[in-house]
């Protein structure tokens, strides 16, 4: 309580006499130029315009258009769709964002999933399948009835806010088709995080 009565005591001042500036536990309150400005050790946390976001809300984000395919049934890595490890200091809020484009060669007896994952925690996850249209063709000589499926790219997005834990994260796309005998493209992805606070 001393140590906010202290730092109290010298804002007040620091709003009386402008050429001020004060170091307290690891912040530096500067009111020296012509405007105020705090500080950390990695930087500018505060003007008078507000918090500096770049600074505060690290983020990150890769985007992919190498179209891999797969035909496994169990979840294996999009290539180069692993970011950089991001390491927290505590539990914090984090923003996780990533679509999708891409079909699957067996709809509608198969899906392509891809899951958002950090290390082996699946974080998120959606599907497609493909934009799909049919069309009949009838044998004349034995009036069987044919249809034919078409597939095109379908597009999917998920965002979601989550708490992660202090410590080591390392986010990566995974995919893998549901039916076997099936290939699932992906033609482009995007994945990103955006980090708030605890």
């Amino acid at each position: 309580m001393a140590r906010v009565a202290t730092l109290e005591r010298t804002l007040f001042e620091m709003r009386s006499n402008q050429a001020k500036k004060l170091n307290w536990a690891g912040l530096v309150a500067d009111g020296t130029g012509n405007s105020g400005v705090i500080s950390g050790t990695d930087g500018t946390l505060l003007t008078v315009n507000g918090i500096n976001s770049l600074n505060n809300f690290s983020k990150s984000q890769l985007i992919n258009a190498s179209s891999p395919s797969t035909t496994s049934t169990s979840y294996v890595d999009v290539p180069g769709s692993s970011m950089a490890t991001l390491t927290l200091a505590d539990t914090t809020y984090v923003l996780i964002y990533f679509s999708i484009t891409g079909l699957v060669n067996a709809f509608p007896n198969s899906f392509l999933n891809v899951q958002y994952v950090d290390g082996s925690t699946q974080l998120q996850d959606v599907f497609v399948t493909g934009s799909n249209s049919t069309s009949v063709s009838q044998d004349p000589g034995t009036l069987v009835v044919t249809p034919t499926y078409a597939v095109d790219d379908e597009f999917a997005f998920f965002m979601q806010f989550v708490q992660l834990s202090a410590g080591d994260h390392d986010f990566k796309l995974q995919m893998k088709v549901t039916t076997g005998g099936s290939t699932g493209y992906l033609d482009d992805w995007l994945i990103g995080y955006i980090v708030f606070g605890t």
